[in-house]
C-alpha cells in the first residue's frame, strides 16, 4: 500500500509499511466498560459527625466488535475502542494496519478505520503506542540523557566537594536535557500522526476495491 517514515532522536529513519484490508461489515457487537475510581480517603465532619466520602470519578469505554467479510470471502473479527466512526451491518470498510520490517515478530498494529460509505476515517491508537508496540524507539535520547546525568553529577560533586552534590548535579543535568529530548519526541509523533491521517485519506480517495 504505502509507507510512513518515523525518525526519532539518535536513530536512522524507519519505515512503517501500511496495509489495508477491505470488506463488508456483516455484524456488530457493542459493549462498554465502566471504571470507577476515587482519590484520597473519606473523613468525619467534626461539626456534624457525618462521613464525607472522597470524590468518585467514572469513565466509560465503548467497544465495537466488527465481523467483516473480506473481498476474498474470508471473515475476520476486529475489536475497536472508541473509534468515532459509525458503521453498521452492510457498511463497506477498510482496516489499515502497520508493520515494520525490522520488527522480528512482524507484528501488525491497527492504525485506522475507513468507512467508504460515508468517507469517514478514524485514527486508532496514539503514535507513541504504535511505536512502542512495534519496538521503535530512539537511542539518542537515552544516550544523551545518561551523558548529561553523569556530567551534571560530576560537576556538582566537584563544585560542592561532596558526593551529595552528585545527586543535585544529576538533577540539573536532567533538567537541561529535557528541552532537547522532549520537543524532538513530540515533533516526531506529530509528524507521524499527520502522515498516518494523510494515508487514511488516500484510502478514502482510492475507493472501495470491487
Amino acid at each position: 500500500m504505502s509507507t510512513v517514515s518515523v525518525k526519532l532522536l539518535g536513530m536512522p529513519a524507519r519505515s512503517l509499511a501500511l496495509k489495508a484490508v477491505s470488506g463488508e461489515v456483516v455484524d456488530i457487537q457493542k459493549s462498554s466498560e465502566t471504571k470507577i475510581s476515587s482519590s484520597g480517603s473519606g473523613f468525619i465532619n467534626q461539626a456534624t459527625g457525618s462521613i464525607v466520602l472522597p470524590p468518585i470519578k467514572s469513565s466509560t469505554t465503548h467497544i465495537d466488535t466488527l465481523f467483516i467479510r473480506g473481498v476474498d470471502g474470508q471473515e475476520t473479527s476486529l475489536e475497536i475502542v472508541d473509534s468515532g466512526v459509525p458503521v453498521r451491518p452492510g457498511s463497506k470498510v477498510s482496516i489499515v494496519y502497520a508493520t515494520e520490517d525490522l520488527n522480528a515478530a512482524r507484528k501488525q498494529v491497527l492504525v485506522g478505520l475507513v468507512n467508504h460509505d460515508t468517507n469517514a476515517t478514524a485514527r486508532v491508537g496514539l503514535a507513541r503506542d504504535i511505536c512502542q508496540a512495534l519496538d521503535i524507539k530512539g537511542n539518542g535520547d537515552d544516550k544523551l540523557t545518561m551523558v548529561m546525568l553523569f556530567a551534571g553529577g560530576l560537576v556538582g560533586a566537584l563544585i560542592t566537594q561532596h558526593w551529595g552534590g552528585l545527586i543535585g548535579g544529576a538533577i540539573v543535568g536532567f533538567l537541561l536535557i529535557l528541552p532537547i529530548v522532549f520537543p524532538a519526541f513530540v515533533k516526531a509523533m506529530r509528524k507521524m500522526e499527520s502522515d498516518l491521517q494523510e494515508k487514511l485519506q488516500s484510502v478514502v480517495d482510492a475507493g472501495f476495491p470491487e
